[in-house]
């Protein structure tokens, strides 16, 4: 027999057939679901990107004046 047909380990081998616990696809899966999220955010509004630029301003100024 092989390990493929050990009783304990039929159901890893059958996640790994399918690509479940392939770390590309895992990585790929996350990748997009930022994606998708950043598609959200940037809606083509300049007065939304003027206030994603202020708070981005505002944190890099906290970040050094904080860490002083």
């Amino acid at each position: 027999d092989t390990l493929k047909d050990v009783r304990t380990l039929k159901a890893v081998y059958k996640k790994e057939s399918a690509g479940s616990l392939d770390i590309y696809n895992i990585f790929f899966k996350g990748v997009s679901y930022c994606t998708a999220y950043l598609q959200r955010l940037h809606n083509g509004i300049l007065p939304t990107y003027m206030v994603w630029c202020l708070l981005g301003m505002i944190g890099i100024f906290l970040a050094i004046f904080l860490r002083q």
